[in-house]
């Protein structure tokens, strides 16, 4: 049986057990083959799934097992992709009756109803495992505080400024290519996909929170059915106008800074990610080669980039320890003793085209202090 097949036919039990990866191999061969949007409608018929199917009493008990720092540092992933789906079902809604085909409209009415339905499983697992107080008003207006500004900026600001824009130009390839670009391209593929992988394998690797893990799993099946979909659609708006190309790649410069800044965690201490054993690197690297190649599926070339900056934070960085290469053992025990131009000498050293493949990519650092 193929992995389509599989999980096309996964059950809520079966979702369960899929390896993280396997839901990665499920979207790459949805870009790559040539899957229409009613073939990708039926496949929503075949995949539906309820939020109030799912059993919460051994996540409960996980939840309350798991360390103080633990806990406090899921929640806070959790609640990108908590406030995240309620942010973008309040939003969607012009994309479904703005949409320029009858068959992108079909196939985005679809994507409301996930949408609706991701932000029900949210509110049923942060009440009954996390046991999380107040109506799913007052946990997201409770929640949505612990988010930073990137975050914040992409989703309450941009997000409900393109969908406005979609809704006031009915019908307008350009400006529907650029929601889409927002949309599919860059908050669910180059956002939420990487995110999905990483609190999956964390679950999973520990056997824990087999209530959430089915849901979860079923969520990143249906965004990775979202993801096909939007390549599909900006297929076909590029085919109907070709300034569709210029306004996505502009699009993209301007909500990729902000995506690079959603994962900078509270006080800069990146233990909220290692502790889940994300690694900030692979993560962001991840996160671009997704953005690529959809993007190059759909037919429209990844633009460059202006440079981006890491935004100051005025806190002491917490640093995980992590294994050093060959390169930096030796290095160790000077370190203290290294001046600023041989650190940068011995870049070269350490660059691995192999890793970058095809990325360019400038980097500009600013040294102050003394020496």
């Amino acid at each position: 049986m193929s992995i389509t097949e599989r999980v096309d036919s996964a059950s809520l039990t079966d979702l369960r057990d899929f390896h993280p990866d396997e839901m990665v191999t499920d979207l790459e061969q949805l870009t790559a083959n040539p899957v229409s949007l009613r073939d990708l409608y039926y496949r929503w018929e075949r995949q539906n799934w309820s939020a109030g199917a799912l059993d919460f009493a051994q996540d409960a008990a996980d939840w309350t097992a798991l360390d103080a720092e633990v806990k406090e540092r899921l929640l806070w992933v959790l609640t990108m992709f908590f406030c995240g789906e309620e942010a973008v079902t309040d939003d969607l809604a012009p994309w479904v009756w703005s949409a320029p085909t009858e068959e992108i409209r079909h196939f985005l009415a679809t994507q409301l109803a996930d949408e609706a339905r991701h932000t029900v499983f949210f509110d049923r697992f942060y009440r009954e495992a996390v046991g999380a107080p107040g109506d799913l008003h007052e946990m997201l207006e409770r929640y949505r505080g612990t988010l930073n500004a990137g975050y914040h900026e992409l989703f309450y600001e941009m997000l409900p400024a393109i969908s406005r824009e979609v809704g006031a130009n009915p019908g307008d390839p350009v400006v529907f290519a650029r929601g889409v670009a927002m949309y599919h391209m860059v908050l669910e593929g180059a956002l939420a996909v990487p995110g999905q992988r990483y609190i999956l394998a964390f679950c999973r690797e520990r056997g824990i929170l087999p209530g959430f893990r089915a849901g979860f799993t079923a969520v990143a099946r249906d965004e990775s059915r979202h993801v096909g979909g939007g390549v599909r659609i900006l297929q076909r708006l590029v085919e109907m106008d070709g300034d569709c190309v210029p306004a996505v790649q502009e699009l993209v410069r301007q909500a990729l800074p902000h995506s690079t800044h959603v994962f900078q965690p509270p006080n800069a201490d990146f233990t909220y990610l290692s502790v889940l054993g994300y690694d900030t690197r692979e993560l962001l690297r991840f996160g671009l080669h997704s953005l690529n190649k959809r993007l190059r599926a759909a037919g429209i070339p990844m633009p460059s980039m202006p440079p981006m900056r890491i935004p100051r934070q005025d806190a002491t960085p917490t640093i995980p320890a992590r294994e050093l290469t060959p390169v930096q053992q030796m290095l160790q025990p000077m370190r203290d003793q290294l001046v600023p131009s041989a650190v940068f000498a011995a870049l070269p050293m350490v660059f691995n085209p192999t890793v970058a493949g095809d990325l360019r990519a400038t980097f500009r650092f600013d040294v102050t202090g003394d020496g």
